[in-house]
């Protein structure tokens, strides 16, 4: 091959790899739990969905929910969505989130499973009855 034709076929994948990226190849976003994705009735549970720069919106996505998915739109310059849920009944089950940005949405993340588990978790003084 001659120098100009490898120079060619270097612009040309330079080329398409900024034509990609332009047209919605986003990077799938990151999704945790804390403190934890095992926590008691009651408890509060954050998840959070990271993406690799900046976001336009979040949208977390419970598998099965057919109800609208929770929308978060993005102050300037952050990367990260914060979901506070109180763990109840119900929240149980399989989490993804996906950004939008520049008008395309990324992939889904990896699944998160969210297990509630034990006792309802109170916010009164044990002994407290409600009637004093």
């Amino acid at each position: 091959m001659c120098p100009r034709s490898t120079t060619f076929l270097a612009l040309a994948l330079c080329l398409g790899w900024v034509h990609l990226t332009q047209e919605g190849t986003l990077r799938r976003p990151s999704i945790c739990a804390e403190p934890a994705p095992v926590v008691a009735l009651g408890q509060r549970v954050t998840i959070v969905c990271r993406s690799p720069g900046g976001f336009d919106a979040f949208r977390l996505e419970k598998e099965g929910n057919t109800l609208k998915p929770d929308v978060m739109e993005a102050p300037p310059g952050e990367t990260e969505a914060r979901f506070d849920i109180i763990a109840h009944e119900g929240i149980e089950g399989k989490y993804h989130c996906l950004y939008h940005k520049d008008g395309t949405w990324s992939g889904r993340s990896a699944e998160l499973v969210l297990v509630v588990t034990g006792e309802k978790v109170s916010a009164r003084p044990s002994g407290f009855s409600g009637t004093e």
